[in-house]
């Protein structure tokens, strides 16, 4: 039973030790980490008010209303999807220029 309090004791000791030392050495540098917590939400903030500016300029700055811009992205999607799909059809082998002799290594 000695060496289980005894080990007991020790992993206490160590782990008060630890936790000592981790606050003393906060104690010494919690000025810095205000300050970097402080610059740290006033960039966020600023890239936030960013975002927002960007945003409003942006509705305010459309070339169409939201229907007329969804439908015109829609159109440009069915037909670049359509024009990849007709070229997966064509045989490259009928195709003007290709080579009907292959050379293999």
């Amino acid at each position: 039973m000695t060496a289980v309090t005894n080990a007991g004791n020790l992993a206490r000791s160590m782990l008060v030790t630890t936790l000592e030392g981790r606050h003393q050495g906060r104690a010494k540098g919690a000025d810095q980490e205000v300050m970097t917590l402080d610059k740290t939400l006033k960039y966020a903030g600023l890239a936030l008010a960013g975002g927002a500016v960007g945003a409003a300029i942006g509705m305010l700055m459309a070339p169409a209303s939201g229907a007329e811009t969804r439908r015109l992205i829609s159109d440009r999607i069915e037909s670049e999807r359509d024009e990849f799909l007709k070229r997966m059809r064509k045989d490259p082998r009928r195709e003007e220029g290709y080579p009907y002799s292959v050379i293999s290594a």
